[in-house]
């Protein structure tokens, strides 16, 4: 079962990664975009949170930014960038194979949806796992 337990974490995560990515992509665009109010008795800066983080002179603060070596990032961009496939490329294939077969909808943004896909991908491994045992 170790290798049934790995084939379910590669599926997984190739199901949830595009879509926490855009979520997150969300989070990042409304956070950094939005506008923090100034207020009358508040010592607290005001302003869009990207700026002051760019621009810290601009608000009487102290830059905190430190430089990357380039070697650092060279080895982060190797580490981070994304793969052909998110799991196995066997395994992606097979599950391409049971989506086609049963006409399961890959594509979609709704995660209930990405779960139901998820659980019948799962149990159509481990019947295929199984009958090969």
């Amino acid at each position: 079962m170790v290798i049934a337990g790995c084939i379910l974490k590669c599926l997984q995560h190739g199901l949830v990664t595009t879509q926490e990515i855009n979520e997150l992509d969300e989070v990042v665009l409304q956070w950094n975009t939005h506008k923090i109010q100034k207020y009358r008795n508040s010592r607290a800066p005001s302003g869009r949170p990207a700026i002051m983080f760019e621009m810290p002179n601009l608000y009487e603060a102290d830059s905190y930014l430190s430089e990357v070596p380039p070697m650092c990032l060279d080895i982060i961009e190797v580490e981070c960038t994304r793969l052909q496939f998110p799991c196995d490329e066997d395994v992606y294939n097979v599950c391409n194979y049971i989506i086609d077969e049963n006409l399961y909808r890959s594509s979609t943004t709704d995660p209930y949806v990405a779960l139901q896909l998820y659980f019948n991908l799962r149990n159509k491994l481990y019947s295929l796992l199984e009958s090969n045992n």
